[in-house]
């Protein structure tokens, strides 16, 4: 099982938590979108603003959304990832923040995020 890089590699790259490379069109729409194709079996899930609000922000081991997140990092297919981040705005180090935070274990996730942080 891959390890996911740690946050200080993916701080040395400097594009890793910018959101100058996304689209920002209709975030909310996306990440609703992403949440109905892959937690529709998920019961009392957290609303796309609130997802996105928490993708945003530092993780918090008593956030509402976290088991929202853990079940859509989980489920998630990997082409789909760079779209939580073009179309839905959330930088890629975020969403690398949350797969550690949330120990979501995906070797397909995990190896294409490491790609972004910064080389051992």
């Amino acid at each position: 099982m891959p390890v996911l890089k740690s946050k200080e590699a993916f701080r040395l790259n400097p594009t890793a938590y910018s959101d100058t490379l996304t689209s920002k069109e209709n975030p909310i729409g996306v990440i609703h979108a992403f949440l109905g194709a892959n937690c529709a079996g998920m019961r009392d899930r957290a609303s796309a603003e609130s997802v996105r609000a928490a993708l945003l922000a530092e993780p918090i081991s008593d956030c509402p959304a976290n088991p929202t997140i853990k079940w859509l990092l989980g489920s998630l297919r990997v082409h789909d990832a760079m779209g939580l981040f073009y179309e839905g705005g959330i930088p890629l180090g975020c969403i690398a923040d949350h797969v550690r935070a949330n120990k979501v274990e995906r070797t397909d996730l995990i190896e294409w995020l490491n790609q972004f942080a910064a080389p051992d």
